[in-house]
């Protein structure tokens, strides 16, 4: 599955926060951190947060005007309600807007067919 999700904040977005976004992120889908988080200063002010998982990876970016654009993609399902929650309250994205893409299941039927699971 493959979530992104875009807002603007009315908080000061700093590394730190962008770091604790992705760890309780991460732990709100279950999933399993592998390296970072990693928060990159961007030549424009903005920061960019990236954790590689387990099961694929999160990432953050919050230009210097406070909207913040997010992805999480996991080879595994999870559900989304814990992200939003997250990035509504401790990101403080007022106006959000979110979409999941549910990746490669049109491949399922074949790879199981072809495959012998």
């Amino acid at each position: 599955m493959h979530m992104v999700l875009e807002g603007r904040s009315n908080k000061k977005i700093t590394a730190s926060l962008i770091s604790r976004f992705i760890l309780k992120g991460i732990k709100a889908t279950g999933m399993t951190l592998v390296l970072g988080p990693v928060i990159t200063k961007l030549p424009n002010g903005g920061l960019e947060g990236i954790a590689i998982l387990a099961e694929s990876h999160i990432t953050v970016c919050a230009d210097r005007h406070q909207y913040i654009y997010a992805d999480v993609f996991s080879c595994q399902p999870f559900n989304p309600e814990g992200i939003l929650k997250l990035a509504q309250k401790l990101l403080g994205i007022k106006i959000l807007k979110w979409e999941r893409l549910n990746r490669g299941l049109e491949f399922l039927p074949k790879f199981a067919a072809t495959s012998g699971h």
